[in-house]
């Protein structure tokens, strides 16, 4: 089973990200013509601008595929190559947090193990309920 990230977050988030950034640059560049002496209204301009690469970047470095096979979740980061992997023998807890919100409730599965932890949302990810049911098949039995 794969859960990558959804084309419709991905694509909201690079609209938003490019508004961000010709909020940044448009005025930016009529604003210097007309007052040559930067105050409150440059630097915000700059700031839309450096919070629209942050996201643009921030997206890239914290992409991730993950697949749950064999026992194992394997996290791939394509664009810092990077490559993890957790046992199901050594998951510790799973934990789903719900947040109503206006639309539908925004759900986020916490996976705890003992090297590290993974947090993958509904709205983010595909094949929530996939992961969460296999993820669930792991969960340590209490000792009394």
């Amino acid at each position: 089973m794969i859960s990558e990230p959804r084309e419709r977050s991905t694509i909201s988030m690079f609209v938003f990200s490019i508004a961000l950034i010709l909020v940044g640059i448009i005025p930016f560049r009529s604003y210097f013509i007309t007052f040559p002496t930067p105050n409150f209204w440059a630097y915000s301009f700059i700031f839309f601008w450096v919070l629209g690469f942050g996201l643009i970047i921030r997206w890239f470095l914290t992409c991730k595929t993950i697949t749950a096979s064999q026992g194992k979740i394997v996290i791939v980061k394509k664009f810092l190559k990077t490559k993890k992997t957790f046992d199901m023998q050594e998951l510790s807890a799973v934990k789903e947090e719900r947040i109503n919100t206006f639309s539908s409730p925004y759900r986020l599965l916490i996976i705890q193990f003992k090297n590290g932890r993974l947090e993958v949302s509904e709205q983010e990810y595909t094949n929530y309920e996939k992961l969460k049911s296999y993820v669930q098949k792991f969960i340590p039995k209490e000792k009394k």
